[in-house]
């Protein structure tokens, strides 16, 4: 396993409107391909839109669009990442800059074995940190939504980033967090990850349709959602999903791809809950979003934090590490420019430990019972700023 860098520190950092290239509430990833032979992935172009309803959708100006398949994007303070099969293409909004080339993106159990992985979704936790969401490919030759001798387990599992790796190297966790059997000559795949209030939801594809899956852990083992048939959203509406919760119309958002009249469009649905299956209809196709006669599949979504009406627990900034001894037993001391007046400390999971009020100080001593490992701590500031540093265990 890749060493961990104990130096990275995020902190929350301020918006900054001068290089705003991205103007809406939702970002949504997307490709599109030709019609009506598709072709392979490699014949497939990412492409951005925006909107401020999560309805109604326009391109992104200026975006370069490059090649790649089954995308998806998530914001994290001010960089945005775009994941497709083993790459990350990022944006700096501080620098208005795109990176020229995809980076490759890894994954490693907990002893430093590869994990091969298909169809990454991303999610920011609690602690900052990127999770990815994926179909694990590991050992399977050729297509792994193929079952050539059924019955075929598919198995979506979840990935941390490491911290210093600005999203480039992840460590598997531990267990499974959907295993599904199957008796046909296909399986699920395509997972996107997403929270409403305290449960997480995963969408899985199957076919033309999605399914629903609920955990109240990040990490933890997802089960079907009981009120929908066999746990389908949708049957036929809906392949390669994504979703994402509207806090303004507290209305759940649920999109994917299905046949059109110029083969696959972007079909979406809203709905309150999951205790029956929505209407959808068609968001947008590739000529009514101005790409002309091309298909267009595989949406994903996330909120755009570079907005200063966005969460601002995502907006981070790199500071110098003062904490100290580091690694501890346990014991350590954290000094800052300005008096610190709360502190929480979490695991790499995004547990929290300790959430602790204190006398308002420019120097803390903390303690925390914890086995050895790796951990975050956050520590509110007089002046409202969040430090942010990362310790280990011994």
């Amino acid at each position: 396993m890749k060493q961990l860098s104990l130096l990275v520190i995020l902190i929350l950092m301020r918006f900054a409107s001068s290089a705003q290239p991205f103007t809406k509430q939702y970002i949504m990833s997307f490709h599109s391909c030709a019609y009506p032979a598709c072709g392979t992935p490699q014949n497939h172009t990412v492409h951005l839109a925006e909107s401020d309803d999560a309805e109604s959708w326009t391109l992104v100006n200026n975006f370069p669009s490059y090649t790649g398949s089954v995308p998806d994007v998530i914001t994290r303070g001010q960089k945005l990442y775009i994941y497709t099969p083993g790459k990350v293409k990022r944006y700096d909004q501080n620098l208005n800059q795109w990176e020229t080339n995809t980076s490759t993106v890894s994954v490693e159990d907990s002893i430093g074995n590869p994990v091969q992985f298909v169809d990454p979704s991303a999610f920011v936790n609690d602690a900052g940190l990127i999770c990815l969401f994926f179909l694990n490919s590991t050992g399977i030759a050729g297509d792994p939504a193929y079952c050539a001798n059924p019955p075929c387990t598919a198995y979506f599992d979840s990935a941390i980033e490491v911290l210093g790796s600005d999203g480039t190297q992840f460590i598997l966790q531990t267990g499974h967090r959907i295993s599904y059997t199957t008796n046909s000559n296909f399986k699920p795949t395509d997972p996107d990850i997403f929270q409403v209030g305290t449960t997480y939801h995963q969408y899985i594809s199957y076919g033309t349709g999605t399914m629903v899956y609920a955990s109240n852990q990040l990490h933890g083992t997802y089960t079907i959602q009981p009120s929908l048939p066999i746990g389908y959203l949708t049957t036929q509406n809906a392949g390669v999903p994504c979703g994402i919760f509207n806090p303004n119309t507290q209305l759940i958002h649920s999109y994917g791809h299905r046949n059109g009249n110029i083969g696959t469009e972007i079909s979406f649905a809203k709905h309150a809950d999951f205790s029956s299956p929505p209407n959808y209809s068609t968001s947008f196709s590739g000529q009514s979003i101005g790409l002309g006669n091309v298909q267009v599949a595989s949406p994903g979504i996330c909120s755009n934090t570079f907005l200063s009406t966005s969460s601002s627990n995502e907006l981070l900034k790199r500071y110098k590490t003062k904490l100290y001894p580091n690694p501890s037993h346990g014991n350590f001391t954290v000094q800052s420019d300005n008096e610190i007046v709360s502190y929480k400390i979490v695991d790499m999971y995004g547990k929290c430990l300790v959430s602790q009020q204190c006398v308002p100080n420019k120097l803390q001593t903390i303690s925390v019972n914890a086995k050895p490992g790796l951990y975050i701590l956050f520590c509110l500031q007089a002046n409202n700023e969040t430090t942010i540093y990362q310790f280990r265990i011994d």
